[in-house]
């Protein structure tokens, strides 16, 4: 199994079947690639390739590698909801009754109760944290 990734390590394409050619044919065209036993299946994601230093050598190989969490921390007091450790250059929307708003402050007031949903979308490699809460 083939692995295709970008220069900041994004995934851009898994391939499982391929002719036995295939990855000298990516190489000719530069494509950023290696081949792994095992294509998990949230690898777009939750993984990213992250370039380990081969020891006792001096070069680098691409590894799949778990994507950081987004680390954010929502907290709920009766009609507010507090939100924490954002990752800097994030973006966090709020959808209340079908409606999405962007978030710009760390403090949200609820005027009636109901679910809301918190996305956070932090800055790559971060995985984006979604918060189902509901409001009383």
């Amino acid at each position: 199994m083939i692995i295709v990734y970008g220069e900041d390590g994004r995934i851009e394409q898994t391939i499982s079947t391929y002719p036995a050619e295939h990855p000298e044919f990516l190489a000719s065209l530069g494509v950023r690639f290696f081949k792994v036993e095992e294509i998990p299946r949230d690898v777009h994601s939750h993984y990213h390739v992250a370039m380990r230093k081969v020891r006792g050598e001096d070069r680098h190989e691409p590894e799949l590698a778990k994507r950081p969490a987004c680390g954010a921390k929502v907290a709920v007091s009766g009609r507010t909801i507090s939100l924490s450790r954002i990752p800097a250059g994030s973006t966090v929307t709020a959808t209340l009754d079908g409606v999405t708003v962007p978030v710009t402050d760390r403090k949200i007031e609820v005027d009636e109760p109901g679910a809301i949903k918190i996305t956070i979308t932090p800055p790559w490699p971060f995985v984006e944290a979604v918060h189902d809460l509901e409001i009383e």
